[in-house]
């Protein structure tokens, strides 16, 4: 009885899909309480002065950000390459917004899984 329960709602065909689905809520999740632990920094001016400053040691920013100014922000010196996995949409779901380009994280024990997470994520979606 419980095996029949289990694979209607695992279909083969949507498996990505849900895996995709989980590891999206629990990146908004960790964005959440970094943005409650006070962690986290937003707005592409204050970004940018804290850049200056050394202080972000991780760069979120959408995929759907405008080239423009991404070219108008570099990366911190901690950070190797460009975490772009989620959307302008899904970042401002963590802030109640609806909608954030860039997200920039002060030095924190949240650093390490978002960057895990977000590298499983992008993995799925190319």
């Amino acid at each position: 009885n419980f095996n029949k329960k289990y694979t209607k709602i695992f279909n083969k065909d949507n498996i990505v899909e849900i895996i995709e689905n989980i590891i999206l809520k629990h990146l908004v999740g960790i964005i959440s309480l970094a943005r409650k632990a006070k962690k986290v920094i937003i707005g592409f001016d204050e970004i940018k002065f804290q850049l200056k400053k050394n202080k972000i040691y991780l760069l979120l920013q959408a995929e759907n950000f405008s080239q423009k100014r991404e070219k108008k922000i570099n990366l911190p010196i901690y950070q190797k390459c460009k975490l772009n996995c989620l959307t302008r949409e899904e970042l401002g779901i963590a802030f109640g917004k609806t909608t954030i380009s860039n997200v920039g994280f002060l030095k924190s024990s949240f650093i390490n899984p978002l960057i895990s997470d977000t590298y499983l994520l992008q993995s799925l979606r190319n």
